[in-house]
């Protein structure tokens, strides 16, 4: 049986997945109540907004776009006219309505002064991953730059160091480390938290802010990657050989958006493990219109492909998988991308793995 005499919309909920595994075991698990707007209910007119009062409509909504949540929820306590103001304004609205959690998160890591109300609307309204180009169904916090899971795992810019990482991988001396932001870890916090719950409080570094900070302070992106030798010395130990590969893979950071899908790209050497995975992102639904809101999509064909590989013929895999590129970590990585409704629909259509939950005799019946 084909996708094509089967209804698509009827039965796309149940080639669709929710991956606990992304979802459930990262930031969306923030031990925080969601921010709720005041419940004061008193007229408007009551109040008087004095210089405010006198400004127009449209710059009111123009500096409030300008300021960060914090800073709008001081503003809004200064008169009952500027509370209706602020709480009227699109960005406030659409963001304590559908992501309320990530405010709550940038509060906690300290980074709610750093994004205006206005570029968090943007993030919220904007879908694609700025790294990739595929769907984004994560923010990351200290950029404020909307992400996908797989970007998160293999674009280094996007990973968190701790600050004596950051000065001695970067060269960095620490006055001019303290001239950009950093999240401030606090493990209890954090539901799954790796490092246990009593852990140590400390600060974290976004790489991409690290390096943008070293290429000033060192000339050139060239100089920055070339703080360490080609190759690592010889006779180094287990520990500092590890290190060696951890330094290199986070100076060669890229500081653009890759030019061509990230599965597709041979890993420049071993990939460090990623201490600090969990501490920086958050689910972060897409706003497209007033009335949708996509949260976004996992196909089950492309996970039961990646669990079945040994059933899938050769001729098939090679046409799918690029060359120098391993089977399974390419599957690995297509089945945990996310896609919108839209795109998820046109997918599934010619998905390898749907096709074989189609012709499974277990699972026939379902699509006649």
């Amino acid at each position: 049986m084909s996708l094509n005499q089967c209804s698509l919309e009827k039965h796309f909920t149940y080639f669709s997945r929710r991956p606990n595994g992304i979802l459930m075991t990262r930031f969306a698990e923030f031990e925080c109540k969601p921010a709720k707007p005041s419940a004061i209910q008193r007229s408007a007119d009551t109040s008087s907004a004095t210089l405010l009062d006198r400004l127009p409509l449209e710059l009111l909504h123009l500096i409030c776009a300008s300021l960060d949540f914090q800073s709008l929820s001081r503003l809004s306590r200064t008169s009952l006219q500027i509370k209706t103001i602020v709480e009227l304004l699109p960005a406030y609205r659409d963001l304590m309505k559908y992501a309320p959690r990530t405010l709550s998160a940038l509060g906690k890591t300290k980074l709610i002064s750093l994004h205006s109300s206005g570029e968090l609307h943007a993030a919220l309204r904007s879908a694609d991953c700025v790294s990739c180009a595929e769907f984004g169904t994560y923010l990351f916090l200290p950029t404020c730059e909307r992400v996908c899971y797989g970007c998160l795992r293999r674009n280094q810019s996007f990973w968190m160091i701790a600050e004596a990482t950051a000065k001695e991988c970067f060269k960095i001396p620490q006055r001019q480390l303290k001239t950009i932001s950093f999240t401030q870890y606090v493990p209890r916090h954090y539901q799954n938290a790796r490092h246990g719950v009593f852990g140590q409080e400390q600060r974290l570094y976004a790489v991409k802010s690290v390096k943008r900070l070293a290429i000033l302070i060192h000339g050139t992106n060239r100089k920055v990657t070339g703080l360490l030798p080609t190759r690592p010395p010889p006779h180094l130990a287990n520990k500092p050989l590890r290190e060696y590969y951890e330094f290199k893979w986070l100076l060669n950071a890229p500081m653009e958006p890759f030019q061509s899908d990230p599965l597709t790209i041979p890993p420049d050497g071993p990939i460090p493990r990623n201490e600090w995975f969990d501490t920086a992102s958050i689910y972060f639904p897409h706003l497209a219109s007033e009335n949708l809101l996509e949260s976004g999509l996992w196909c089950r064909g492309c996970d039961h492909l990646s669990r079945n590989l040994y059933l899938v013929g050769p001729g098939t895999l090679s046409k799918l998988v690029p060359r120098n590129i391993k089977e399974q970590e390419f599957f690995n990585g297509w089945k945990d991308r996310a896609r919108t409704k839209d795109n998820f629909l046109k997918h599934i259509q010619t998905c390898v793995g749907v096709q074989m939950l189609i012709t499974e005799p277990a699972d026939t019946s379902r699509f006649r």
